[in-house]
Formats: C-alpha cells, sequence, structure tokens
C-alpha cells in the first residue's frame, strides 16, 4: 500500500547540505538458521553477544524447514545472500556474508558506512491486522532504485514439538556457552521445552525481500522525508507482546543502506489489563478536541501520548496519579492535521491503544 508522501524538508527551508547531522547507522544481521542444524547454535550465541554488547545491531533469524519458517523470506534470502552455500550461515547488510558476519569484524565493517537516510518505523495491530509504516529521512541526494522494506520479528518464541528442539552437535564437543546455554553439556537435541528463540522472522512486507517496487521515488532530493506502508496478516500463534518491526533503506544494488527498529503496538488492551481499567474516547472522528474517560479499579500511574501513523508523538499529557473511579481527560487535537491517530495511555505498565480520526 503505497503512500509516499513528501514532507516538507530542510532544503525548502534554505538549510545547507551541511546542516544535517549524520544519522545513526544501524547494522541488519540476517541469519540463516533451522532447529535441524546442529552448528546453528553457534549463531544463536553471537546474536546474544551482538545484541548486548551492540547498540546499533539489528537481528533476524531466518529459520528454514522447522514449525518458524516464513517461506517468502526463507526462499528469496537462499538466492539473494551472497556466498550463502549452507548453514549456519549470516549476512551483515547482504553484503558481508559467512561466518565473519557473526563476528565483530562483520558488524565493524558495516557499521562505520555512510549512510544516504535515517530510518524510522511504527507498527500497529489491529483486528489481526499489522500496518507497518516506514519512513526515510534523506541526508544524501539519490536516484535509482532505491526501496523501503519491512520486516515482522518475534523474541521469546517457545513450542512443545519436536521441531522446537535445537539440533546441537557442540554436545560433549566443542565449548560453546551462551544465550543461556552450555550448550557442550547438553543433549543433541536440546528439547523443546528449554529452548526459547529470539529475532524469528514472522513476515516480509509484501512477501518482498527487497522492498516493494515504487515504494520511493526514482529520483531524491537531500531534506526530503517518505514513507511507505505495509499491512500483515498477524499469525494466530504470534505473541503480540513480543513483536517488533524492522524498516530498512534499500539500495538499487540491494545492500541494505539503513534500518530502524521499534516494538508493535496493539489498539484496544488485553482481557486482563481490561478487568483493571477501561479507556473511551469520543468524539470520535473528531476536529478542535476529544474526551477520554478512564475508568480505574484502583488508583493508578497514567501517562497519555497522541501518536501518529508513524509512531511520532504529537501531543501529550504529563503522567498524572488518578483516584480509582472515573476520571476525565480533554486532549486538545486543534494543531493536528486531518488523518489517522491513536491516544496511546499507559497505566502503570499496561498500554492502551485508541485509534482516533482527526477531521
Amino acid at each position: 500500500m503505497n503512500t509516499n508522501k513528501l514532507i516538507l524538508g530542510a532544503l525548502a527551508l534554505g538549510l545547507s547540505a551541511g546542516a544535517f547531522a549524520q544519522s545513526d547507522k544501524y547494522v541488519v544481521l540476517e541469519e540463516k538458521t533451522g532447529t535441524w542444524c546442529g552448528w546453528c547454535p553457534y549463531g544463536t550465541v553471537a546474536f546474544a553477544e551482538l545484541e548486548e554488547a551492540e547498540e546499533f545491531f539489528i537481528g533476524i533469524a531466518i529459520h528454514n524447514s522447522d514449525p518458524m519458517e516464513n517461506s517468502p523470506y526463507d526462499d528469496q534470502s537462499a538466492a539473494a545472500f551472497p556466498g550463502f552455500g549452507g548453514y549456519p550461515y549470516s549476512v551483515a547488510d547482504r553484503i558481508e556474508g559467512d561466518h565473519a558476519a557473526y563476528s565483530d569484524v562483520g558488524f565493524a565493517t558495516r557499521e562505520t558506512e555512510d549512510v544516504a537516510a535515517g530510518v524510522s518505523v511504527s507498527g500497529i495491530i489491529e483486528d489481526g491486522v499489522m500496518t507497518i509504516v516506514v519512513t526515510a529521512d534523506f541526508e544524501e541526494a539519490t536516484s535509482g532504485d532505491w526501496r523501503l522494506a519491512a520486516v515482522v520479528t518475534e523474541n521469546g518464541v517457545t513450542g512443545t514439538g519436536s521441531g522446537y528442539a535445537q539440533a546441537n552437535y557442540f554436545s560433549g564437543g566443542s565449548p560453546l556457552t551462551g544465550a543461556g546455554h552450555d550448550w557442550q553439556a547438553e543433549p543433541n537435541p536440546v528439547p523443546a521445552a528449554d529452548m526459547v528463540y529470539d529475532h524469528v522472522a514472522r513476515a516480509l512486507g509484501d512477501d518482498m525481500l527487497g522492498g516493494a517496487s515504487g515504494s520511493l521515488p526514482a529520483s531524491i532530493a537531500i531534506g526530503e522525508s517518505h514513507s511507505y506502508t505495509y499491512e500483515v496478516t498477524v499469525g494466530a500463534d504470534w505473541d503480540l507482546a513480543n513483536l517488533h518491526v524492522v524498516g530498512m533503506l534499500i539500495e538499487p544494488s540491494g545492500t541494505i543502506n539503513n534500518a530502524g527498529k521499534s516494538n508493535a503496538g496493539t489498539v484496544g488492551i488485553e482481557e486482563d489489563a481490561a478487568n483493571t481499567f477501561a479507556i473511551t474516547a469520543y468524539p470520535n472522528p473528531a476536529s478542535d478536541f476529544i474526551n477520554l474517560t478512564i475508568e480505574l479499579q484502583e488508583a493508578s500511574s497514567v501517562s497519555i501520548e497522541v501518536v501518529n501513523m508513524l509512531g511520532a508523538v504529537v501531543s501529550t499529557i504529563e503522567t498524572q496519579n488518578l483516584a480509582s473511579g472515573t476520571n476525565y481527560n480533554e486532549l486538545d487535537l486543534s494543531n493536528l492535521t486531518e488523518g489517522v491517530y491513536f491516544v496511546k495511555t499507559t497505566v502503570n505498565e499496561t498500554v492502551d491503544m485508541q485509534k482516533i480520526i482527526v477531521q
């Protein structure tokens, strides 16, 4: 779904290219893995170490021939990743491949690269569909078939079937410790009950590894900002609380120039949370203001934000300590342009998302 939109940029404000601060460079490491692969715990450990040590690391585990496989991602990556010839395998930004990409060498090589744009991404789930908006704020002029791509990942994936047991060729042999396991001391396979999988690739936007054709204009000037929207059907077995969205800026060569990552949000609240509080927003659609009624079963800390479709906070009400019972807040919408927004209400540590329309 193309929502490509040119936003007023710095050039229109009379700023020069030198006025732009360089955005952070995020490195995407995509791992070809599978629970049947006895050497793949090596990649699991490497990803866990990189995530702990490197702020700008984004890991994606592409499973093959096990219950966590996403076929479009698995099939396309096998053909597109340079040097892929067997498991385990990882590629940094789709340019630095093989085992080097697991190590600091592969990450360090890519993290020093200049980026053409900063990338941000948001994902909102409603009625079983996740709407993903990927945005690139350009600091360099580009031309050609640049694209915006999206990936959904999940942490903390578990299962009870034999397909979730991890083959382990380190058992009784080569030492390997990490990601919560002493692999040398554990059996082959490690039982499903003892395995938790992170970074699991659940979906590709439009099932396209390199992003949708036309997701960016053929020519982009410094200071322009462009967005593209994907819609992904949420799997029945996905844990909504552990989902993340990854947005990528893809060069014409297929290299990932830069990326961004965020948690996915859900419109509405879970049943257990609904037993402790309830949120009502009215009128909806609205124009100048909207009323927010908060029913609390107990005194709670409450914060309120209005978030746009790009995930940016456009309005806030400072955190309040509210009494049990019915509480009222009025949100000023007069400075917002027409469109879809979300009222994000955080009660203690539980988040509720209410979709509103400003007209």
